[in-house]
């Protein structure tokens, strides 16, 4: 879960997000995004 640019907040965006110091590819979905 994170908060992005609304430039980049419509689903299928592809993102990349920094988790301990790695940046790790992620991607904008629609809720609930939990199956």
């Amino acid at each position: 879960l994170a908060y992005v640019e609304t430039a980049f907040a419509q689903p299928g965006t592809e993102v990349f997000v920094r988790v301990r110091n790695r940046e790790l590819k992620a991607g904008v979905v629609k809720l609930p995004f939990r199956k």
